[in-house]
């Protein structure tokens, strides 16, 4: 009873600290200083209020004021948009934090990642939920990394490398050493949906950069990115992005 007094006592003398403080920004500023850690806010909404120059240097943006009040629709396709929100959603609607969730992102310049994000609710002085606050940080292949992610580092690599070429699950179980069984298995763990999506997903997540940064026409993009004709590769962009390639470059471009 006496160490949950004191435990009640020490985070009302925190939670009184800190009700002094006039601005976040102190910590902003540390978050900024940690090497490969990106941290963004974003309100109820989904825009987003703050944003570290990691997260700025991905958008090829030099400001974070080039940012503030835009949302994840000004930034990816909508399917991915949906998924991002979805997540937030969650966060701000249940009040818990979702720790350490992989993220599979292409990104202008930089191309297509692993990131690792956090993601944790913010409340107002009435307790009100008012938005998010998270990190998202590089996913490294590593000793440490979980076992799922390490059991297919291999054929993330391959197909981060060669998306936009013919590339198949028997050749990325083979390149495991598992079955294209096993292999569904532990890419449905990590990412939620099958080695094959994820082939498709990223290498339409390419084609979208190339969108918005080549003046290629759509058929040139389909051809470079390994889709057999502009029809098929239409399809297969408006069923991963929600949009034609012709609308979401008139869209973002």
């Amino acid at each position: 009873m006496k160490s949950k007094r004191k435990h009640s006592h020490d985070c009302h003398l925190r939670d009184q600290f800190i009700a002094k403080l006039e601005s976040c920004q102190a910590f902003f500023t540390l978050l900024a200083q940690l090497p490969d850690v990106h941290f963004f806010m974003k309100d109820r909404k989904g825009r987003f209020m703050a944003a570290g120059p990691g997260i700025l240097r991905r958008l090829n943006m030099t400001d974070e004021s080039e940012i503030i009040g835009k949302s994840d629709h000004d930034i990816h396709p909508p399917r991915t948009v949906e998924e991002l929100r979805k997540d937030d959603m969650q966060v701000m609607t249940s009040g818990q934090p979702l720790i350490n969730k992989i993220e599979s992102l292409f990104f202008p310049g930089s191309g297509h990642h692993l990131f690792i994000t956090t993601k944790v609710p913010i409340s107002d002085r009435n307790d009100e939920v008012i938005g998010i606050i998270g990190t998202t940080c590089p996913h490294q292949h590593s000793e440490n990394s979980a076992s799922e992610i390490k059991r297919i580092s291999r054929s993330i690599s391959y197909i981060q490398l060669h998306h936009c070429e013919h590339i198949t699950p028997d050749d990325l179980a083979a390149l495991e050493n598992v079955s294209v069984r096993q292999l569904n298995r532990l890419y449905q763990k990590v990412f939620s949906i099958p080695v094959g999506y994820f082939i498709m997903r990223t290498r339409i997540q390419s084609a979208s950069n190339a969108l918005l940064t080549t003046d290629l026409s759509v058929a040139a993009i389909a051809e470079k990115h390994g889709f057999n004709d502009q029809s098929s590769f239409t399809r297969q962009f408006r069923h991963h992005t929600g949009e034609t390639p012709l609308k979401y470059r008139a869209r973002r471009k």
